[in-house]
Order: structure tokens, then C-alpha cells, then sequence
């Protein structure tokens, strides 16, 4: 046995060994451990009034000071930009901002991404912090914040545009994703905010898989361990249909040792099934529970272990990591995982282009229904990412919602080709890459998806086509993109294909992808653009196109996510989004180690369930009772905040 999985096993045989004891390592907790419930507050009411201009310039130059991200997200940036290097400190967006608002931004240090963290460190421990930055961790966040070094930005919220404001809140009392970012009617950064549907569940599987062994879609929970089942009964066949794998290297579901990750080929769709997620909270009868301990958690545990015990699962599975399961994906390994929207562009869309396995085609369906019962996708009641915060001290906290402002502008306004479409180049630096302070506007990736559908649809049905000759070029592997991209761009469709750029620039061909990829994999180049909605032919389905579309249209991934934001869908709410209490900052990183490893030993068959009500003691005895007591009084301070919101 390979020493990492031993020790990997010892982990969860020290875990069984402790349920059998009456007691941890661990300080029992008291079980009621009141804190006190900082009250968000409210925001300033608007200073500003109807009229103002969200991006209107300073009288006199106001200078920011920032620290730079390094990093040539393309690979092709022209080396120079207006007679200088090209990079951080220099290109379009610095100029603009510059010319349209009167900042200057000025460069502390231009730091590679790996560096950024150490950097701020060593600035937070020298006091000599940037006038704006960014925060990437809520801990760094709360003790900038603690300590009286981040400036209050509740009245530079307002000099926000309305759409950035509107990404905030869902009504004007009532803004749980800023509230994180409040206290007592102080706003102490502008956080990003995702749409939390994003990271709902859908189950994805092999088609060509389903064919070999002669079974339909899944329309039930039932259905889909059937298939499961008949991927394992019949791995000889299955193995036959690709290069350099054999029967015992197929694996009927692919799942990593990460349980309680909500990304791709994690187990969380199969937990959502049973109504469970690990390490979330969940509201029942007016109060909140916490799922770890759950009946449904049991379940869900008891479900998992006969699927591993069943050989349904990877006999190690509780050692491989994303990167793992991603490689056996693309190897043509795996039948079915689970995974967010974006599943079906990556890891699924590497595996339809591997040359090794010629016939691999996917489907995507809905958590499927289980003994008649709706599965529902857990998803957090919001979703932050980073924190843009302001030195306490700074004189025009504003600025930084004027560069958000500007950044707003250049990116995502539907103008914004016909304004800047000639920056968003090469040529110009490709700005958006290097900007120091900017919001994502969260609302906008679901439109891009739609509007660039549009667009093809409008391209097809005038009669547009990529010339052969060009096709042939694209499929080269020494093509270089930047010539490709002049070519296409200069030429007598150049307007319609800078409206792509412009639209889905993060998305589509800024990378070259799906596009490029699905040309230079020889699948359809010269129907290229007719795959995109003309999929009746079985060949053309399994194209790039195909699966793209699995992605982006009305059946696909982002189409659920855009079903469940507006309501058309159920999903079940992760109920807690507030800052860690007291006691999860205590005993969190405890509990989380000790539910891992006893929830990996119970599905491989390790820990045993007849000792749940031990483990569920442990848990609860050594800090788990006090946090779900503290999140409790979390819940109920929030629920007061909106029923006086009218929520």
C-alpha cells in the first residue's frame, strides 16, 4: 500500500478508535455559549441625489495608490503599450481613468499572484498599507476591520451605479450580502458577490456509456444506481470503447475525499439527494440544524457506504483529489459525477477531446427524484468572494467605487464595444485582465450566455461563415491566435465579431474556448458555427458544440441556475452566511477534521453507523452544540432584521 494512503487509512482507524472511548482530545464546550450579535446596522441614507454622475471627474487629480497582480492571463500581450512595457501599471485602463475621472492610479509593487498574500502581510504589519486593495479571505478581513485600519464606505456606497448597487441588496432595509461587511451602520468594504445558484448540483454521465450497456436516462434516484450497477456489470465492454484503459480502471461514479465541497466531482449532489450537505445549517420548524448531525446525514452516510461497499465508488477514492478524478474524467474512467453548471465546459469538454476516447458524450440531468421525493440542490443564502477595502485615513474612499464604476463601464454596459471596443485588444493591454479595483457584476455572466446565443443565432441565419480557408488555420497546432484573431476581426465581419468579443470576452474567445479547442480537435470545424444550434445529428451533439450547449442553453447548466435565481426552481438554503462565531473560530477546525474523518471511515466501511449516536455526542460535547447554539442566535437576529424589512 502506497504510504500516503496508509497513513490515510490510519487517520480513519484513529477516528474509529475514538468513538469507542468516551471522550476526545478535545476541552468539552459548554453546550449554551451566548455571544453577543453585532448588529449590522443599516446604511446611510443616499447624500447624493437623482442626478449624480457615477462617473464624473475629479476637479484636481486625486492619486490611488495600489498594489499590482502580474500575470498574462492570454499569453499574448504585446509586449509594449503606448512606447513602455505592457503590464499592471500600464495600459488602457490606467489611461482611462486617468483622462475620464482624474485618477491616477500609482503602483506600490506589481507582484505575481503567488506573492500578492506576503505582500499584504508584510504592508499590514508595517502599516503601510495601499490607499484601496483587495482582501481574499474573510479572517485578514475582520481584523483589518477589528483593528481600525479599513475606512467606513457607507457613503462611498452610494457612489456606486445602480446596477452595482442592486448586485448588493434585495431591497433597501434588507442587504444580507453587505451585512458581512457591517457593523453598526458601518460598511467596511464593497465584498463580491456571486450568484450562490451557481453552485447548485446537477448529476452528469456518460451517453455513450448508457448505449453499451443499453439504458435510458435516469429519471429516479433508483434509475441512476441501476445504471451505476450496470456500469460496473458490464466495465469489459465499457473499457473496449477507449485506448489504454481495461476493466478495472472504470469507475461507475466518481466522487473526491473532499465531502463537504460544493464544486465539481465532489459527493455533494448525492448528499442533496438525502437532503444533507456537510457543514451547513439548515432551517426546521422556525429553528436552524445543523446537517452534519442529521438524520438525513446519517442516511446519506448509510446511502454512501453501500455504493462504496458495492464497488459503484474508487476503492481509494477517499485520497484522490479534483485533479485526480479530473485526470480519470478526461482517461475515460468515470460514468457519472456531480458538478456545478460550468461542469459540462470543464472537466467533461477535455474528456470529449481526448483523441483516446473517441466516443465519450455526456449528459447532464437534475438531481434525480428518490423514492418519489424531490431531490433539492443545497445552495448558500449568498456567496462572497473578495473584499475591496480603503486605508482608514484615505481621503476619497469614493475613488474606489468610481474605478468599480469605470470598470462597470468598460466591461459590462451595453455600449461598452462601441466605447472601448478598441481597447479590450491586444493592442490595448487588454485592460480588464490588470484592473487593481473592480466589482464583477454578478447578473451579467447568466445574460452574457443568452445575448452571445443570440448573436450566432443572428450570425447562422444571415449566412455568416468562418472562411474554410480560415477554419483549416485554426486547426493547426502551431496557429498563432493573436494573427487569427486580427484576420477575423479586420475582415467583412469584424463589427459582428467584436460584438462577441466584447460580450463574452471571459467566456468564449478571449481563451480561444470552446471554440478554438473544439476546431482543433478536428470534431465538425467547417459546421462549426451551425453546432451551436443545429444538434440533430448524433455527431454534432458530441462536438464541442454539443456540450456547450449542455452548458448555456434551455436545457443546460446555466439555464438551471438561472431557473433557481428567479424562483421557477426549488433549491434548499444553506441558512447561515454571517461571520464565523466565537465558537467556530474555537472549535471549527476540531470539528471539521473530526467529521471528516469519521464520515470517510463510515462510507468505507472503516467507522461503523451503529456508533452514530457516539459520534453525534462527541461532536455536539466538544464545540458543536455551542456553535449551533451561536448560529441559532444568528438566525433569530436575522430573521428580526427581516420581518422589519418586510421580508
Amino acid at each position: 500500500m502506497k504510504l500516503r494512503n496508509f497513513m490515510r487509512l490510519a487517520s480513519l482507524l484513529l477516528a474509529a478508535a475514538a468513538l469507542g472511548v468516551a471522550s476526545v482530545a478535545c476541552n468539552p464546550a459548554p453546550l449554551y455559549d451566548d455571544y453577543e450579535v453585532i448588529d449590522p446596522g443599516t446604511l446611510p441614507e443616499n447624500p447624493l441625489g437623482e442626478d449624480y454622475d457615477p462617473l464624473e471627474a475629479y476637479d484636481k487629480t486625486v492619486t490611488v495608490k495600489v498594489l499590482g497582480i502580474d500575470y498574462d492571463p492570454i499569453g499574448n500581450i504585446p509586449p509594449t503599450y503606448n512606447g513602455a512595457e505592457t503590464g499592471p501599471a500600464n495600459n488602457a485602463f490606467n489611461d482611462v481613468a486617468l483622462s475620464k475621472l482624474n485618477i491616477e492610479i500609482d503602483y506600490i509593487s506589481v507582484l505575481s499572484s503567488a506573492n500578492y498574500e506576503t505582500r499584504l502581510s508584510m504592508l499590514i504589519a508595517a502599516n503601510e498599507l495601499p490607499d484601496m486593495f483587495v482582501v481574499n479571505d474573510a479572517t485578514t478581513f475582520a481584523m483589518l476591520r477589528d483593528n481600525g485600519l479599513i475606512e467606513d464606505m457607507g457613503t462611498a456606497f452610494w457612489y456606486l451605479n445602480e446596477k452595482l448597487r442592486e448586485n448588493f441588496y434585495l431591497d433597501e432595509l434588507y442587504y444580507p450580502g453587505l451585512e458581512t461587511c457591517m457593523r453598526e451602520g458601518k460598511l467596511y468594504a464593497f465584498p463580491s458577490i456571486d450568484n450562490p445558484n451557481e453552485a447548485a448540483q446537477k448529476l452528469y454521465i456518460r451517453k455513450d456509456w448508457l448505449d453499451i450497456v443499453g439504458k435510458e436516462i435516469p429519471a429516479s434516484y433508483e434509475e441512476l444506481i441501476d445504471v451505476a450497477r450496470a456500469f460496473r456489470d458490464n466495465a469489459e465492454q465499457i473499457a473496449a470503447h477507449s485506448d489504454g484503459i481495461s476493466a478495472k480502471d472504470i469507475i461507475p461514479i466518481g466522487i473526491t475525499q473532499e465531502l463537504a465541497a460544493q464544486g465539481n466531482n465532489t459527493a455533494s449532489g448525492f448528499f442533496n439527494i438525502f437532503g444533507a450537505q456537510p457543514n451547513a445549517f439548515f432551517e426546521k420548524d422556525g429553528e436552524v440544524i445543523d446537517s452534519n448531525t442529521s438524520d438525513e446525514m446519517k442516511e446519506a452516510l448509510r446511502e454512501l457506504h453501500g455504493l462504496y461497499d458495492e464497488g459503484l465508488l474508487a476503492r481509494e477514492f477517499y485520497t484522490y483529489t479534483d485533479a485526480k478524478v479530473t485526470n480519470d474524467i478526461v482517461a475515460g474512467k468515470v460514468g457519472i459525477i456531480s458538478g456545478m453548471w460550468h461542469a459540462a465546459s470543464y472537466p467533461l469538454q477535455s474528456s470529449i477531446n481526448n483523441p483516446y476516447t473517441p466516443d465519450a458524450e455526456w449528459v447532464s440531468i437534475e438531481l434525480p427524484p428518490r423514492n418519489g421525493t424531490t431531490s433539492l440542490p443545497v445552495v448558500d443564502s449568498t456567496r462572497l468572494g473578495t473584499y475591496i477595502v480603503v486605508r482608514k485615513g484615505y481621503e476619497h474612499p469614493e475613488a474606489a467605487a468610481k474605478l468599480c464604476n469605470l470598470f462597470y463601464d468598460m466591461f459590462y454596459s451595453d455600449d461598452a464595444q462601441d466605447k472601448y471596443g478598441a481597447l479590450a485588444t491586444p493592442e490595448g493591454g487588454f485592460f480588464y485582465s490588470w484592473v487593481p479595483i473592480k466589482l464583477w457584476y454578478t447578473p451579467y455572466s447568466m445574460d452574457s450566455y443568452y445575448r452571445l446565443n443570440e448573436v450566432f443565432d443572428e450570425l447562422w441565419d444571415s449566412g455568416f461563415r468562418i472562411p474554410e480557408d480560415t477554419l483549416s488555420a485554426m486547426c493547426s497546432a502551431d496557429y498563432d491566435w493573436q494573427t487569427w484573431y486580427e484576420e477575423v476581426s479586420a475582415g467583412e465581419y469584424g463589427s459582428v465579431f467584436n460584438k462577441l468579443w466584447i460580450r463574452e470576452r471571459d467566456n468564449g474567445f478571449k481563451y480561444g474556448y470552446p471554440y478554438m479547442q473544439a476546431a482543433r480537435s478536428g470534431k465538425g470545424t467547417a459546421e462549426m458555427f451551425e453546432m451551436n444550434y443545429s444538434n440533430d445529428d448524433a455527431e454534432l451533439e458530441k462536438s464541442g458544440y454539443g456540450i456547450y450547449e449542455q452548458t448555456i442553453n434551455a436545457s443546460g447548466g446555466y439555464s438551471y441556475v438561472s431557473e433557481l435565481s428567479k424562483g421557477e426552481k426549488e433549491s434548499r438554503k444553506n441558512v447561515f452566511y454571517g461571520e464565523r462565531t466565537p465558537a467556530q473560530q474555537m472549535y471549527g477546525e476540531w470539528l471539521d477534521s473530526y467529521m471528516d474523518q469519521y464520515f470517510l471511515g463510515v462510507i468505507t466501511g472503516e467507522n461503523s453507523l451503529d456508533n452514530w449516536d457516539n459520534f453525534v455526542k462527541e461532536y455536539t460535547d466538544n464545540g458543536g452544540g455551542a456553535v449551533l447554539h451561536q448560529v441559532n442566535q444568528w438566525y433569530d437576529a436575522q430573521q428580526a432584521k427581516a420581518e422589519e424589512a418586510g421580508q
